[in-house]
């Protein structure tokens, strides 16, 4: 189990909260202030006073704990910078502050998992954070290393490869 238990907030009485739970059942509590970048969340909180449990079949605790740091740290106080695009350096630092590049400082796989949790959830700055950290990864690449960045196997026989470059150089002539 993540770190989730230690992260959980002294909510008051009166701050409406949601509890979220993983795939593997993990449970956190966050309040609605923290919710406010998240279209789903937030669509399931307004206007309905009860406390409410959303279950996230899809979200293992490992990611959902990166998602709630996400949602705590970026709370209606502390909104995140909005990504200009396209983007200006392969330096993500040079592009968001310092917390928003640790938090996405991850293997692919991992990049790949927050890009869907934040995606489900509607999460746009975090989806467009993990974007660009992904575009800070594979700008400048060639195919050859982005095939082996990514773990792509080459399939396609040399005649093969000829064919499919001949045939965009005959697009691209049209």
């Amino acid at each position: 189990m993540a770190d989730l238990n230690t992260t959980s907030l002294d909510i008051s009485q009166d701050v409406q909260t949601i509890t979220l739970i993983s795939m593997e059942g993990d449970r956190v509590v966050i309040g609605k202030n923290q919710l406010i970048h998240s279209d789903l969340l937030k669509a399931l909180v307004d206007g309905n006073p009860n406390e409410i449990e959303v279950p996230l079949q899809h979200i293992r605790t490992v990611c959902l704990d990166r998602v709630i740091r996400y949602m705590r740290y970026h709370d209606a106080s502390n909104p995140p910078k909005e990504i200009e695009k396209p983007l200006r350096s392969p330096n993500l630092c040079e592009l968001v502050d310092q917390w928003d590049a640790d938090l996405v400082e991850l293997t692919l796989d991992q990049l790949f998992e927050l890009l869907m949790a934040a995606s489900y959830l509607h999460l746009k700055p975090l989806a467009d954070l993990v974007s660009a950290k992904l575009a800070t990864v594979f700008k400048g690449k060639t195919p050859d290393q982005l095939r082996k960045t990514i773990g792509i196997v080459k399939d396609f026989t040399a005649e093969e490869e000829q064919a499919i470059l001949n045939d965009h150089r005959l697009l691209e002539d049209a």
